[in-house]
């Protein structure tokens, strides 16, 4: 089979959305749950995901449930090393975690400031 370009990208570490998925899965929205994704859509305008690492030793075995997270924000998943971890409150924060922070500009900022070192 030739390969296609989405092959050559992926030999490259390249991720590829397949558009096909994801036109599936708006369509499906849209036809099970119109009100929640017009709701989201719209709400998208306002809020952002962000991937922030965390480097501030401060945050190094810290527990999630104590993490002073700001309210327009909430961590959805974090990473670390090849694991993707769902969080509760018991998980622990270590540095070099990739945190997926989904919330509004200025509480991602606000994330940024409190998981990066301060200079």
């Amino acid at each position: 089979r030739a390969k296609t370009i989405e092959d050559k990208l992926r030999h490259f570490d390249v991720q590829v959305a397949d558009e096909r998925r994801i036109l599936a899965a708006t369509y499906e929205n849209l036809l099970f749950r119109p009100n929640t994704y017009h709701d989201l859509v719209e709400s998208l305008e306002n809020f952002r995901l962000e991937e922030i690492t965390v480097s501030n030793e401060d945050y190094n075995g810290k527990a999630i449930k104590k993490v002073p997270w700001p309210s327009n924000s909430i961590l959805i998943m974090l990473k670390r090393g090849e694991a993707n971890i769902i969080p509760h409150g018991t998980h622990y924060i270590k540095t070099g975690d990739i945190l997926f922070i989904f919330g509004t500009g200025e509480a991602i900022d606000t994330v940024n400031e409190m998981v990066r070192p301060k200079h």
